[in-house]
């Protein structure tokens, strides 16, 4: 009965109410860029690499733990309202990133090692479009 005790103050405490929060507001960005930009690479190019996505995974998952981690003990040590400051352009830049993951980026060129011409009409309409998101 005890342990129970234990275990629900420790689930309660203001602290885990923290880190719990700062867990979810960079677990999106963490996931989009420390885990599936290189899964998007490595599945894009199976045929160049000697190694699979199942041989690397557990590193990227690794870091991706690890900076969870750090991000929530650095964030438990700042004030609260320039925490929410920080959390609030975390959001900004996940939405952001997101949006210009999934919509903005459909007409780019594949990285095959051909020059690419930055100043053409596409990539110029494409680069002010993202300077506007961002």
């Amino acid at each position: 009965m005890k342990k129970r005790c234990i275990m629900k103050h420790l689930i309660t405490t203001p602290y885990s109410r923290i880190i719990r929060r700062n867990a979810c507001i960079v677990l999106p960005i963490i996931i989009m860029y420390i885990i599936l930009g290189p899964i998007e690479i490595c599945f894009g190019n199976q045929a160049q690499f000697m190694f699979k996505w199942s041989d690397i995974w557990w590193e990227f998952c690794t870091v991706a733990v690890i900076g969870v981690v750090l991000f929530s003990i650095v964030m438990m040590l700042i004030p609260e309202i320039l925490r929410h400051i920080i959390h609030t352009t975390i959001f900004a830049v996940t939405i952001a990133s997101y949006i210009q993951y999934l919509f903005l980026n459909v007409k780019l060129v594949s990285s095959n090692g051909d020059r690419i011409n930055w100043l053409s009409a596409d990539m110029k309409r494409l680069s002010i479009i993202n300077l506007c998101l961002w």
